[in-house]
């Protein structure tokens, strides 16, 4: 993790790579598709229809895995389920790799039993593992989703308007 230029008095920092930090607030659109009985794609599009992200989620062997690629299919990130966590922990590593090198970060409820969904984000070069570096707050009545860094709010998926 890296962090250099400062965008609205927040640091940007790059925990996947810099071709995904911009100085400014960038609008994308979050649809997701069903593929059969046990997966699911979601597709992030630009404010202009474009594919910027694609994630793919399937079940094999009763572990949860999601491959996030870029529009040409590449790999950019494959996230994993750790098995018997009290707090659902995932992994998340760079590409389709699974090497302790390449790990970007981890996530985990922030409580075990929660009403409202509480993420905490920890990146892999952090040092103290009981403070996490980001925290995500979702509601799902509201469909909505916030993501901090400390108390400041860094993203926002809000439910679109019709």
């Amino acid at each position: 993790m890296e962090t250099s230029e400062v965008a609205d008095g927040v640091p940007i920092v790059s925990v996947v790579g810099y071709g995904f930090c911009v100085p400014y607030p960038v609008e994308l659109i979050i649809k997701k598709k069903s593929r059969g009985l046990f997966g699911t794609r979601f597709e992030v599009l630009d404010a202009s229809g474009n594919l910027f992200l694609q994630v793919d989620g399937f079940y094999r062997n009763f572990q949860k895995k999601r491959m996030m690629r870029d529009p040409a299919g590449f790999p950019i990130l494959t996230m994993r389920e750790k098995v018997l966590t009290i707090r659902e922990r995932w992994l998340v590593h760079r590409g389709e790799s699974s090497e302790t090198n390449d790990l970007l970060f981890t996530v985990q409820r922030s409580h075990a039993l929660q009403m409202k969904t509480r993420l905490d984000v920890f990146l892999a070069s952090s040092t103290n593992g009981d403070i996490s570096n980001f925290q995500v707050v979702g509601c799902y009545s509201s469909q909505s989703c916030k993501v901090y860094k400390g108390d400041t709010l860094v993203a926002e998926e809000l439910k679109p308007q019709n």
